[in-house]
């Protein structure tokens, strides 16, 4: 098991969100969540054979990172939606996802178990999104670092950040290949 710590973003609050919501650009926010278990599973049959537990630098992440950090995610996009949509203007705490992997490593299953979670929390997660309607999509919960956050703009957050992440896993990939 991989005990890398993974670094905080290097853009905090808006800064971050912002460049999520860029790297999302024209895409439907809906159709990139669909896909990113489809990606995710190709990205990790073009790497077989590659140490999913080697970081890509000392301290950096490690493929097994990302995965578990996306399930993770979702988990927390589960609750912050459900939050938003059942109450008014609720607060949405922050997470430090650097306690959250070193201090949850240990729960951690085979990289199978992982994808498993992740493709039943992101399809339940999918469904909950399709299923809104146009004044459900305005409702705002209160993010405790970067502000008022509505669903729609949480969709294409976690739209961009399914981006970022099957990027960087593709690279660590090409790093890792690089460096045998």
């Amino acid at each position: 098991m991989s005990t890398t710590q993974i670094p905080a973003p290097r853009e905090t609050g808006k800064a971050y969100s912002d460049s999520l919501i860029a790297d999302l650009g024209d895409r439907d926010a809906l159709t990139v969540l669909s896909q990113l278990v489809p990606s995710l599973r190709a990205a990790l049959d073009d790497i077989r054979g590659t140490d999913l537990e080697a970081p890509e630098r000392p301290g950096g992440w490690s493929i097994r990172d990302v995965v578990e950090h996306l399930t993770d995610g979702d988990c927390i996009l589960a609750f912050r939606t459900r939050m938003i949509l059942a109450e008014d203007n609720p607060p949405i705490p922050a997470y430090d996802q650097d306690l959250w992997a070193r201090n949850l490593a240990r729960t951690r299953g085979t990289i199978e178990e992982t994808m498993d979670e992740l493709e039943l929390v992101r399809r339940r997660n999918v469904r909950f999104f399709r299923s809104l309607s146009e004044t459900d999509w305005q409702r705002v919960g209160i993010h405790s670092e970067r502000g008022p956050e509505s669903l729609d703009r949480i969709a294409r957050l976690y739209a961009g950040h399914d981006i970022r992440h099957l990027r960087q896993i593709r690279r660590i990939a090409k790093a890792l290949e690089g460096s045998k």
